[in-house]
């Protein structure tokens, strides 16, 4: 927990000028605010000479030659010039202030945004004032950032920063988090054990990095997911074994990678899974019977892949499925008979300009409550 020292201490000190290590106040947003009062006087004077990494960047104006990228709580997370994310104080803290009185204390930080878009005013205000000319870019992180934020629940990092890769400790100690987003980045790999120790993580967000490939154990102990995205990564492959234990996962995006297959069971433990989404990759074929337990989910997102031969039993276990997309599946060229039988529940089906070309007697037969069919851009005379 951080703790300012007193004003007297400081006064005593003998502290004649304050490099305050961002230009507005997390307390309240004001200048004129953090150097009133005994404890924000205490606590600008700390956050400059106490923490080295923030007085040795200080310039000549006397302003922390950086910009702040967010403020939460007591605690200020701002960039040096080489664009690293470090924070303002350094040691471990949740970022609150223990206090009796309710004008001193300050709650911990549960939601931190490092967006440049987050509408946050202190991170404007930062810019104008910082040696930046243009807007902030986080291009790496200290790995002890988020040290000892404890109470964190919801951390979105950013979007669009030419991040490429993490530290391993980087989310050590946050096992509160429950909510966690890295999207539309550079990120080229994620180290093994990275996300290890966030047990009560349910969301997940990777969307739009430069993963081209991911370690097996990546998501292994993080039993309590809900959602992943890794959609577009340019993922060549999807190891055996990645979703392994994510048994109360609801929906897993993996929309518009390069794989041309998936491994045997990968879906297994997905046993509350209602939405997959695979839609523009490669894949040719499926494992087979890859859906035997997915008997909850009721989405089924496959358009512009490259399927053949589509077996009988590619629709095994898909009880509860609602929506089918096989759009654009081009040459799948017909169905085998009784291809719907498993899924019998399936009320809208879209098989749109897949090269169609014949279809068996009775195929339709299964599907008692279809409401909504394309067949566009298919031969005309084989239904």
């Amino acid at each position: 927990m951080f703790r300012p020292p007193s004003a007297a201490a400081v006064l005593a000190a003998g502290c004649a000028a304050l490099i305050i290590a961002a230009p507005s106040n997390p307390i309240d947003g004001s200048h004129s605010a953090m150097l009133a009062g005994p404890f924000r006087m205490a606590t600008a004077i700390r956050w400059s000479f106490e923490d080295s990494s923030a007085a040795t960047q200080a310039n000549s104006t006397g302003v922390i030659a950086g910009a702040t990228i967010a403020t939460c709580g007591a605690c200020i997370f701002w960039t040096d010039f080489t664009g690293k994310l470090l924070r303002v104080p350094a040691e471990p803290t949740d970022c609150g202030v223990d206090s009796d009185d309710p004008a001193i204390a300050i709650a911990p930080c549960i939601e931190l945004d490092l967006s440049i878009s987050n509408g946050n005013d202190d991170a404007t205000g930062a810019q104008e004032l910082s040696s930046y000319s243009q807007v902030p870019q986080v291009r790496s992180f200290d790995p002890a950032v988020f040290s000892g934020m404890s109470s964190l629940a919801t951390l979105n990092l950013g979007t669009e920063y030419p991040v490429a890769e993490l530290p391993e400790t980087l989310f050590r100690g946050l096992g509160a988090l429950s909510s966690l987003q890295f999207q539309f980045h550079s990120l080229a790999s994620i180290p093994e054990g990275v996300f290890a120790g966030l047990a009560n993580l349910t969301f997940l967000g990777l969307r739009e990095n430069s993963l081209s490939t991911i370690p097996a154990g990546s998501f292994t102990n993080l039993s309590k997911l809900e959602y992943i995205s890794l959609r577009s990564n340019g993922l060549r492959e999807v190891p055996a074994g990645l979703f392994d234990g994510l048994s109360e996962l609801r929906e897993l995006d993996l929309m518009s990678n390069t794989f041309t297959e998936l491994p045997e069971g990968i879906f297994d433990d997905l046993v509350k899974l209602e939405y997959l989404r695979a839609p523009n990759n490669n894949l040719r074929s499926m494992p087979k019977q890859a859906f035997k337990n997915l008997g909850a989910l009721t989405w089924l997102g496959l358009k512009v892949n490259l399927f053949q031969d589509m077996p009988a039993d590619f629709l095994t276990g898909l009880t509860s499925l609602r929506v089918l997309d096989l759009s654009d599946c081009w040459p799948l060229g017909t169905l085998p008979p009784g291809f719907f039988e498993p899924a019998p529940n399936i009320r809208a089906l879209y098989l749109a300009r897949s090269q169609i070309t014949s279809l068996p007697e009775g195929i339709w037969d299964p599907l008692t409550d279809l409401r909504v069919m394309n067949l566009q851009g298919n031969a005309e005379d084989f239904w």
